[in-house]
């Protein structure tokens, strides 16, 4: 089924992307709208699409929103970006798996944070792993250094951090942390907490580094073991051959707000698909009672049961991975570069 696409360019700016919106939902009747791709942004167009019943597809900032979970006054926003419960799940399984045995949370001083650390203090005790004392995000330098090092205690055998925060905050506190006064950390940043230029200045000889991420990143410099070995490798495959050459080289956050869309535009086309008359309302509908599960490169939807409720992101949309300086690297695969052991 064909669909137009309308492109707007906002330019980073909060009063002209609620003129635009307003213009797509109201002038031009647009049956949902995807973006923004800065995730600043996207709580004043999740504002929007709550107020004038339009769904909204974020590419940027779903997992400080909502990510197919139910939220009270979260009924028009969407988003296929992993939220903190996926995004907390693998990473505590995986590094309990690798004999971490306690972490320290580096979180921000908003609500947001606190109801994070809930989430992680849930998860540490499944898993078997203690939270130290909470270290500031907005801490800098060596008061941040000394703080995280307090918590993990004298000789402590486990160094770990699981740094969760926006893309900004995040670079900007480890862009003060120093390496060589500190060899031998363990790092996990979030899906939502990765900034290519943090990436880029990463002391792989001195830290570790862990994340998770979805298909597209942690797949692409990747060939199938076979092909449809993972549910998104169709997808994927369609997916690099549309992408011009340049998308590998472009930063982590820009590739992964590109795919988002790419997904929101196939699920979208899949909705309406499906029904008879197609509105913004009937998409809503559709996405609450999907019957077949949805494979994108970002991410693996499954129906819920019972219908009515919104898709659940399956155990596919997140793969485990660690950075090796040049590249994800995905669990059991070598690298050239010699990490710290646990």
């Amino acid at each position: 089924m064909p669909l137009e696409i309308i492109v707007r360019d906002v330019q980073h700016d909060r009063s002209r992307l609620l003129h635009e919106a307003h213009v797509l939902a109201r002038d031009l009747n647009v049956l949902a709208i995807i973006g923004p791709s800065d995730e600043g942004l996207a709580p004043a167009l999740r504002d929007y699409a709550e107020s004038y019943s339009v769904p909204i597809f974020l590419t940027e900032g779903g997992d400080l929103l909502t990510a197919f979970v139910d939220k009270p006054g979260h009924d028009w926003t969407y988003s296929l970006l992993p939220d903190i419960t996926a995004q907390s799940r693998i990473l505590f399984d995986q590094l309990a798996a690798l004999g971490v045995k306690r972490i320290t949370p580096v979180l921000g001083s908003d609500d947001w944070s606190k109801s994070t650390l809930i989430v992680l203090k849930a998860y540490g005790v499944e898993k078997g792993i203690n939270l130290s004392s909470s270290v500031r995000l907005e801490d800098r330098g060596n008061n941040a250094a000394d703080k995280a090092a307090a918590t993990w205690g004298a000789g402590s055998a486990s160094k770990a951090a699981l740094v969760w925060g926006n893309k900004k905050a995040v670079n900007d506190f480890m862009d003060t942390m120093n390496p060589d006064a500190s060899p031998g950390w363990t790092f996990a940043l979030p899906l939502s907490s990765l900034n290519a230029g943090t990436i880029e200045k990463w002391p792989v000889k001195k830290w570790r580094l862990f994340s998770v991420l979805p298909p597209v990143l942690a797949r692409w410099e990747h060939q199938a073991d076979s092909v449809g070995s993972h549910p998104s490798d169709f997808a994927l495959m369609r997916f690099k051959a549309n992408m011009p050459d340049s998308f590998a080289s472009l930063p982590i956050e820009a590739r992964l707000a590109a795919a988002t869309a790419w997904d929101s535009l196939f699920l979208i086309t899949q909705l309406a698909q499906s029904q008879p008359v197609i509105s913004r309302s009937a998409i809503k509908n559709a996405l609450l009672n999907m019957t077949a599960p949805f494979n994108g490169v970002t991410a693996c939807l499954t129906p819920s049961q019972p219908a009515g409720a919104k898709p659940l992101l399956s155990s596919d949309s997140l793969l485990f991975v660690r950075w090796d300086g040049h590249r994800w690297l995905k669990p059991g695969e070598q690298s050239d570069l010699r990490l710290p052991s646990f």
